[in-house]
């Protein structure tokens, strides 16, 4: 797998964007067509655009971040020029945008569980309106499954985001399909990722 080069400069630096880049990247761009149009949501520092379109130089990739995040993120990009990576624009989960660039497909990643819970239900809420039917949606992240007991790793995960916020915290999955549905937008798939985590595949529906 093509990862960012390392002579290149990352100021912020995100580890697990670098360590969980690969296993992101391995099950999510096969899945993507030919010139696929990406709009990642909470793009952080960048990486997982550069080290996506590094992979597959067709992809056309539009990284995002609240204002706050914006210039950094851009700066992380232009220090790493990438051919189909976009300028960052701004998007916020609690006041998103009226309209966006053209895309074939969402991603996200790790931003449900350190999103407020208000900015996850306004998150879901959009996407009636962003997407149209058949679009998928990504999103990869820890999650808690009501048929599955939750491993030990993401309720220490867990408890360490509400211990730094009580408005963060490892999502329940019946939680954001009931959020979706309102949206009529269903679950599709999951795929089981390392570390705990999963990659969810959502559909828009007709």
């Amino acid at each position: 797998m093509i990862t960012e080069d390392p002579r290149h400069s990352w100021h912020p630096f995100s580890p697990s964007a670098a360590q969980n880049g690969e296993a992101i990247c391995s099950a999510l761009l096969p899945q993507l067509a030919d010139n696929c149009r990406v709009f990642e949501i909470g793009s952080g520092t960048g990486q997982h655009a550069v080290r996506a379109c590094l992979a597959r130089p067709d992809l056309w990739w539009q990284p995002s971040e609240r204002a706050s995040e914006l210039i950094a993120l851009q700066a992380n990009l232009e220090r790493n020029p990438v051919p189909g990576v976009q300028t960052a624009m701004t998007f916020d989960a609690l006041e998103p945008p009226a309209t966006v660039p053209a895309f074939d497909a969402l991603y996200t990643a790790n931003t449900l569980h350190i999103m407020p819970p208000t900015a996850v239900e306004s998150l879901f809420a959009t996407l009636r309106n962003l997407m149209t039917p058949g679009q998928v949606f990504y999103s990869y992240g820890p999650f808690y499954f009501k048929d599955k007991p939750p491993v030990p790793s993401n309720l220490a995960f867990d408890a360490s985001l509400r211990a730094a916020n009580p408005d963060q915290g490892v999502r329940d999955l019946s939680w954001l399909v009931s959020l979706a549905a309102k949206s009529a937008v269903s679950l599709r798939a999951t795929i089981e990722m390392p570390s705990n985590n999963t990659l969810l595949i959502w559909e828009r529906l007709a």
